[in-house]
């Protein structure tokens, strides 16, 4: 058996990062920040506590990661979404995507959801997420008015408020939640 490459140490440690950051996304969405503790954490993610300090300086630093790590996911899709030209093409790819991670990532989005219900703890990650909504509603303001949507900054809220609460609603709901009725439907709205 021959070493282990730096390539495979860093996909191990990539893994086990991973899996630290997706078992504490679960307890803090379902028991709270304040009631998971970085042992049960550990127990969660079947590490030894100590692995979680080589990635992390403390929850604090692993919920800031799991945070900023959807965000990035979040600036990717963005940044996929402008590489297309025609703007009926973008909202359509933002509606197939968001439906489509409602559906593949459901357990992810719904966790996510119900931990975004408890940041308010949290000023220095409200404020992020803060800025980050005030960048990106102009970027979708700018897409309606592309489409020719007479009052495009209050559509472009409307909209963003609508597609977070579908995403409530079927998270809710889930398999009785017609959600390829309520994509369509916008699909239809914005003649896609």
């Amino acid at each position: 058996m021959s070493p282990r490459t730096n390539k495979q140490f860093e996909e191990i440690r990539e893994q086990s990062r991973d899996k630290i950051m997706m078992a504490a996304l679960e307890l803090f969405a379902t028991r709270g920040f304040h009631n998971s503790s970085i042992s049960k954490i550990a127990a969660e993610a079947k590490v030894a506590k100590g692995l979680i300090y080589n990635y992390f300086d403390s929850k604090e630093d692993l919920l800031h990661a799991i945070i900023n790590q959807a965000l990035e996911e979040g600036d990717q899709f963005i940044h996929e979404m402008q590489n297309i030209e025609d703007p009926k093409e973008q909202l359509r790819y933002v509606f197939n995507l968001a439906f489509g991670m409602m559906v593949d990532k459901f357990h992810y989005s719904k966790l996510l959801t119900s931990l975004s219900l408890q940041l308010d703890q949290f000023p220095g990650i409200m404020k992020t997420i803060h800025d980050r909504y005030k960048s990106t509603i102009p970027l979708l303001e700018h897409l309606l008015q592309k489409l020719g949507i007479e009052n495009h900054q209050a559509e472009a809220k409307a909209l963003a408020a609508m597609m977070d609460g579908i995403g409530i609603q079927y998270i809710v709901l889930y398999q009785d939640y017609p959600l390829e009725e309520m994509k369509q439907y916008l699909m239809n709205k914005y003649d896609l």
